[in-house]
């Protein structure tokens, strides 16, 4: 019996999805999602999740984004951030890196809602993200 698959599918598929992968910002998701665009690290970056990620994301998205809030009784607790996209630690952050670039980094300022960081805080954000948010 004869296969109906289309041998040129993965071929197809490679190029579409971009086949040189190097990572989030080279094109590369695990999750299937958009990849944010292409940044360059600086070769003397020194942002690290201790002295940059962890501080910005404690200060401008679990307010919302905790696994603490679980949005029960109070319907308002997590100001509709989707209940599981939380950003407790590091393990927790990493799944979501591509959608926070993509909503709050370089000139990305959907999150927080109400406002928040600065151009220069989102530029930094840009920067650690580019690096692979590094530990």
């Amino acid at each position: 019996m004869r296969s109906s698959r289309n041998p040129l599918m993965p071929v197809f598929l490679g190029l579409l999805l971009g086949s040189a992968c190097g990572g989030v910002l080279a094109g590369c998701t695990t999750d299937g999602s958009t990849p944010p665009p292409a940044t360059d690290c600086p070769p003397a970056s020194v942002l690290t999740w201790e002295n940059f990620g962890e501080p910005f994301l404690l200060t401008w998205c679990t307010p919302c984004h905790s696994s603490y809030l679980m949005d029960i009784g109070d319907p308002n607790e997590r100001q509709d951030a989707p209940v599981g996209s939380d950003f407790d630690g590091y393990d927790h952050y990493i799944d979501w890196e591509t959608k926070v670039y993509e909503r709050a980094a370089a000139e990305n300022s959907q999150m927080p809602p109400a406002g928040g960081p600065t151009a220069e805080e989102r530029a930094m954000l840009a920067e650690w993200i580019a690096c692979g948010s590094p530990q």
